[in-house]
């Protein structure tokens, strides 16, 4: 798997600038692709789309490459155009999802509850194999796992095998009423906003959106609101990137993420990620502070 780091150049000279040429350096496997666009100047959307698909057109083998961008290239239409060529741009959320069990506990910790006792609702219809292996280690740990689907027939082999080899019992439902009631942690993993927004929201409880950075209309809620995280890397990993890309201008998630992306199975991922601690969780207005977990502890 091969990635290519795009970051922004820190001075353009007039012949890259004049005819849109961007700079490739090889790193090990991968690649460091510089950009004739400098910090602070407004790039025309037609500049941003050619250079996006003269980059596209470079990646022979799109299945196999990614892309990750440096967090000060904001130029949308060069983003839009790479993914509408099919490139594979990487944001963090793909890691997001695998984090569950680690964001769960986090929770748990922060509001000084015991993991044991928690009840954990996730909003899926998404039955893939490493999904349903990712339920069932969140539901060996927890008191309760709720599975909130618009289709009940998916889950229903889960829910048999949970009870049939573990003595596990866990809620399979699509009741908006009553679904969400009594689960303190709930995690959106492919809800709609929309289809979100349909369900009763319990007043003070912990929402958690892995796909997009959530609005929740409920006026009654008054809860916390995920919609990101920030990992908490270990120093031999940071000494790695390094190597070949300036920290400051990637998010650490993302660099960490095209590390390990690929279609794995839900073991390897969970080895990869079982040492890994979890900063903090960032929400619509940043970082969530220590006395917001507080707030949402009793409901």
């Amino acid at each position: 798997m091969e990635t290519w780091y795009i970051k922004k150049a820190d001075k353009v000279g007039l012949l890259k600038k004049v005819f849109n040429i961007i700079t490739v350096q090889n790193i090990d496997n991968n690649k460091i692709i510089i950009l004739p666009f400098e910090n602070g100047k407004e790039i025309p959307l037609s500049v941003q789309e050619r250079i996006a698909m003269k980059i596209s057109r470079l990646m022979l083998d799109k299945q196999n490459q990614n892309i990750v961008l440096a967090q000060n290239i904001e130029e949308s239409a060069f983003k839009e155009t790479l993914m509408k060529e099919n490139c594979k741009v990487l944001d963090g959320r793909w890691l997001f999802k695998y984090l569950m069990p680690i964001i769960i506990n986090y929770v748990a910790e922060k509001q000084k509850m015991e993991l044991e006792k928690n009840e954990v609702a996730v909003m899926t219809n998404d039955n893939s194999e490493n999904n349903l292996k990712m339920f069932v280690d969140i539901a060996s740990k927890i008191k309760m796992l709720n599975i909130i689907t618009s289709d009940i027939d998916k889950f229903k082999p889960l829910e048999d095998y949970l009870i049939e080899n573990y003595g596990i019992i866990i809620r399979v439902t699509n009741n908006r009423k009553k679904a969400l009631t009594k689960s303190n942690i709930i995690i959106n993993l492919d809800f709609a906003e929309e289809d979100f927004n349909k369900y009763s929201i319990p007043s003070n409880g912990v929402v958690v959106s892995i796909p997009y950075k959530l609005n929740i209309k409920s006026k009654r809620f008054n809860g916390i609101n995920i919609n990101y995280y920030n990992l908490d890397l270990p120093e031999l990993i940071k000494e790695n990137f390094n190597k070949f890309a300036n920290l400051n201008e990637f998010d650490y998630n993302t660099l960490f993420e095209s590390t390990i992306y690929a279609k794995r199975t839900y073991d390897v991922i969970h080895k990869e990620l079982k040492d890994m601690n979890i900063m903090h969780l960032i929400g619509n207005n940043g970082k969530i502070e220590e006395s917001e977990y507080k707030q949402c502890e009793n409901k």
